[in-house]
């Protein structure tokens, strides 16, 4: 049924019209003004809820129940995503700057991971743990390509020039392997397995049939493999 203040030619232009009961719009009807509606059942070409309350509970998400994330949810460009407390004054932020990804936190004394057998990093060649950031603690490990015999490959010590306590060794046998302390282009050995030589001098050995490692230049350790064969190494450094 239309209830019509008076009558009005095709398109319902009177000034206000009043629809009771249920009414089918077939073709092009269009509204101007404001709509006052109850409830509205409508199907518009592409929609396929036929609803407005289904098409709302398919595609938003509840502000105030959980909810499942079946698909992939892509945040770009964004300045992170929030997770506060219950009253809102304390919270962590997850964001990345095209570089890192960043977490910072608000109120917060610890970031809690429970549930875990073991934190993997999973780069084959570098990996950082940072305590409390540069000049403050850092434990780096690093794990080079094999290195064939006769070649030469090196690695960055963080924070080097505070001094630094490194740990290189190849993954056979056990008497390929140094520990020792840097500071600058100075090392100093803890102890030396048999299969290797330390360059204290900053100069490379360059003994054959060893592992020859020395500091190339400041905070950086260089190894030349002169063992016969290819050779994996890792190290371990621990800065101050």
């Amino acid at each position: 049924m239309i209830v019509q203040r008076h009558d009005a030619p095709r398109g319902f232009r009177a000034a206000d019209n009043i629809f009771t009961g249920a009414n089918t719009f077939t073709g092009i009807t269009t509204f101007t003004g404001d709509i006052v509606a109850g409830t509205i059942d409508a199907d518009f070409d592409d929609l396929t809820a036929t609803t407005y309350g289904g098409i709302i509970e398919a595609n938003l998400l509840s502000r105030i129940t959980n909810e499942i994330i079946t698909g992939a949810y892509t945040f770009k460009a964004a300045s992170g995503i929030k997770i506060q407390d219950t009253g809102g004054t304390d919270h962590g932020i997850l964001s990345h700057d095209g570089t890192d990804f960043n977490s910072d936190f608000t109120n917060t004394a610890d970031w809690d991971v429970t549930g875990l057998t073991a934190l993997a990093f999973q780069d084959a060649n570098t990996a950082h743990i940072e305590l409390g950031g540069s000049g403050r603690g850092r434990i780096t490990c690093r794990q080079t390509n094999s290195i064939a015999d006769d070649a030469t490959d090196t690695f960055n010590i963080p924070d080097a020039q505070t001094g630094a306590f490194v740990v290189l060794f190849s993954t056979v046998p056990s008497t390929e392997y140094v520990v020792m302390m840097v500071s600058g282009t100075t090392a100093v050995s803890l102890h030396t397995g048999s299969a290797t030589v330390l360059g204290t001098s900053g100069s490379n050995p360059d003994t054959d049939g060893k592992l020859n490692v020395w500091m190339s230049s400041n905070g950086v350790v260089s190894v030349k493999n002169r063992l016969g064969t290819s050779k994996l190494l890792r190290v371990w450094i621990m800065t101050t």
